[in-house]
């Protein structure tokens, strides 16, 4: 689904004017504990079968719920660790991807010098409209 979302739409276009997305796939990936996400297998995924240029979020907010926080045999009743996040956010990386949003800067958008090719916008004119993005979204 998310190859065919690409192929419509393309990568997240950000307008500088406002900070505001107005088209493109963006992916938030939700960190589970003990890597039941599988962020290697979908960074691995996004990387080499979407593309490296895929603005990804990283996403903290796992929380267990209902039976999950009575959970003992599968793990899923605590919450994942610092490390257990910065490796995530390290994995996207070594995949390739570099438009990471979250872990380990909380909040910040992460961005190598490496030239996006099939952006409209610099790899710093990007990563100066999420943060306007990111303030906008911290005023509302």
């Amino acid at each position: 689904a998310i190859k065919e979302m690409h192929r419509q739409v393309g990568l997240l276009q950000i307008d500088p004017r406002t900070g505001l997305a107005y088209r493109g796939v963006l992916v938030r990936h939700l960190i589970l504990p003990w890597d039941y996400a599988g962020t290697k297998d979908v960074t691995n995924f996004l990387a080499n079968e979407v593309s490296v240029h895929t603005y990804t979020h990283v996403m903290e907010y796992y929380r267990p719920e209902h039976e999950a926080a009575t959970d003992q045999k599968f793990g899923m009743n605590g919450y994942p660790s610092r490390g257990e996040l910065d490796r995530a956010h390290q994995t996207a990386r070594e995949e390739g991807l570099y438009r990471i949003h979250g872990p380990p800067n909380a909040g910040e958008f992460s961005c190598s010098t490496q030239e996006a090719e099939e952006c409209e916008c610099s790899p710093q004119e990007i990563d100066e409209e999420v943060r306007r993005l990111v303030e906008r979204r911290d005023e509302l």
